[in-house]
This record gives structure tokens, C-alpha cells and sequence, in this order.
């Protein structure tokens, strides 16, 4: 049987963010091709969740067209607004128009290789139920070149969650979050759902399936307040998570006491408090599993440290 594959984005106009408008033209192109890639062995339809203006200027891009009818000022009130989308509105309103047995959330700026379904089918059919990608990070001054000449560079390791792959059927589990899009730490929400209620999740961290064009580690993503916003709804949802999160099935439970709480210690994109009270609860009852996966001179030497390592090595 083929599988089926949802793809949801969140495109913007150029008025609403002009860098990334152009990132999206990059990504747009490189889904295109990457699904007529796929096309013999499975399905794919393009979902766009956003708001109107956003649609003006794509005709054929999208498969499906979804209005978003509110954003992150409809529910906190910030000094100076940013008219910026709630994820969880995002998948709520793509998988609600979806078709696909399994859903695909990238974020706008995160570019596929030509065999990126392929590879995803692929751990399917392994039995994962959840798949979470790590990018690479391409340099900046390709922007401009041939998409081909993009895919060709190998790119750098990054941590953060841009690329969500899950089985439809999890969404209904997921708790419900108000973090936004576009401030840190957006996609964790959507990570820790999946790790906690998928029952086989996988992270990769190695392999060349996407990328971004920029590698600049630090910048401004957005104000201190959106900031201490989206840390504290993150929080609120790790609350609620906490009582159903095995800790066995999260990236690096299967390693030595020290290395396990290092590497959830230094990667940003872990909450290790959440990390040691989960492990702790779960001592003495350790499921074994296979070794989970989960520059700037100082990040190219940290990074491979506190990366987990892929599932098959």
C-alpha cells in the first residue's frame, strides 16, 4: 500500500516577512520536486495554513488553501504586536483538511532533498509512529544559487525541531498549547507531544533530508517579551505533559547516567528539570532500547557533544 503524506506549511507574503518570503520560494521548490520524486511509490498534498494575505500571491503552489482567523495578540497582549500564528492553530487546521495518513510539518524556511519521502516512507515502514529531523544549515551566499547547487552542499549539524513527521491518528492526543511561530522555543511544544504519546518515536540527527540557507548561530528572533512568552506557554504545556511522559522513549535514555543527563543538560532544546524528575521516576524500571537520535569555532566543537547520536549506528 502507498503511504499518504499531508504536508503543511505556513506560508507568509512578502509584506508580512520579506526574508522569509524569499526562504519559501526555496522551499516550495524543493517540495515540488522532491514529491515528483515520490510520486510512484506515494501520495503527497501540499497544505497551506495561513492567513489570507498570504495566498494572494501563490496560484499553483498549494493543494489546499486553509485561512487562519487568529493569532498570538488574541491571546496575550504584547507592547508591540506581531500578527504571529499559533502552531497548534496550524496543525489543528491542516490536519482537519487533510487527506494523508501521516502529517508533515515543516517550518517555511526548511528546504527538502530530492529524496526526503522517500527516506521518510522509509522509517515508516519500520514501525515508527513519530519522526522528528534536524537540519542541516547551508551558507547564506547560496542563497541565490540553483536549488540543485543548495542540495549539493553537505551542510553543518544543528539542533532545534523544524521537520515533524507523525501518524495522523496522534494529533488527537496532542495537549492543546499558545506558543507561537517564528520565536524560540516554537517546535518543542510539537516535540514533546510527539515523544510522549507516540508509541515508537524516532529522532534523526544525521542525515542530509533537509536544510536552511543561513548558519548564523545567534539572532534576534524576536523580543524579550515574545521570548518570555513562548518560554512560559512551553512551560505551562510541560506541566501537563509531565504525569504521561515516559522518559524511556525521549533521545538518549538509553545511554550511562552521565551522559544521558549531560547531553539533556546542554542542549537548549531539552528542559532538564523536566528530564532529571522523569528519569528519576523512572529508575529501576529502564526500558533498553536501541541508541535513540534525538560554527563559529565554539559550536562546531560543542554541538557533536551534546547531539544524540543516530538510532542505527
Amino acid at each position: 500500500m502507498k503511504t499518504s503524506f499531508s504536508h503543511i506549511i505556513n506560508p507568509v507574503s512578502e509584506k508580512e516577512n520579506a526574508e522569509l518570503y524569499s526562504a519559501q520560494k526555496i522551499t516550495l521548490e524543493s517540495i515540488h520536486k522532491s514529491r515528483k520524486n515520490f510520486i510512484d511509490k506515494g501520495n503527497v498534498e501540499l497544505i497551506g495554513v495561513a492567513f489570507p494575505q498570504a495566498f494572494e500571491v501563490l496560484n499553483n503552489e498549494l493543494d489546499k488553501k486553509v485561512n487562519l482567523e487568529r493569532s498570538v495578540t488574541d491571546v496575550h497582549h504584547f507592547s508591540v504586536p506581531r500578527n504571529l500564528p499559533l502552531i497548534y492553530d496550524i496543525l489543528a487546521k491542516g490536519v482537519e483538511q487533510s487527506s494523508g495518513e501521516y502529517i508533515i510539518f515543516t517550518n517555511t524556511d526548511i528546504a527538502l532533498m530530492p529524496d526526503f519521502y522517500e527516506v521518510a516512507d522509509w522509517y515508516i515502514q519500520k514501525g515508527h509512529d513519530a519522526i522528528v529531523i534536524n537540519r542541516r544549515v547551508i551558507p547564506k551566499k547560496l542563497m541565490t544559487a540553483p536549488l540543485a547547487v543548495m542540495q549539493a552542499h553537505a551542510g553543518y549539524m544543528h539542533t532545534g525541531y523544524d521537520c515533524f513527521i507523525f501518524k495522523k491518528s496522534l494529533f488527537s492526543k496532542f495537549i492543546p498549547s499558545n506558543v507561537c511561530i517564528g520565536i524560540p522555543p516554537a517546535g518543542n511544544d510539537i516535540f514533546y507531544n510527539l515523544f510522549t504519546f507516540a508509541e515508537n518515536p524516532l529522532l534523526l540527527t544525521e542525515r542530509h533530508l533537509t536544510f536552511h540557507v543561513g548558519v548564523e548561530l545567534i539572532k534576534k528572533w524576536g523580543s524579550n517579551e515574545f521570548l518570555k512568552y513562548n518560554y512560559q506557554e512551553l512551560n505551562f504545556l510541560l506541566k501537563k505533559l509531565e504525569p504521561n511522559i515516559d522518559i524511556a522513549k525521549f533521545p538518549g535514555a538509553n545511554l550511562s547516567f552521565f551522559k544521558r543527563h549531560f547531553k539533556w543538560l546542554m542542549n537548549p532544546t531539552f528542559n532538564y528539570p523536566l528530564m532529571m524528575r522523569r528519569d528519576f521516576a523512572k529508575s529501576g524500571k529502564r526500558k533498553k532500547l536501541n541508541p535513540p537520535e534525538v560554527n563559529q569555532a565554539y559550536a562546531e566543537w560543542l554541538i557533536p557533544k551534546i547531539n544524540f547520536k543516530d538510532d542505527e549506528e
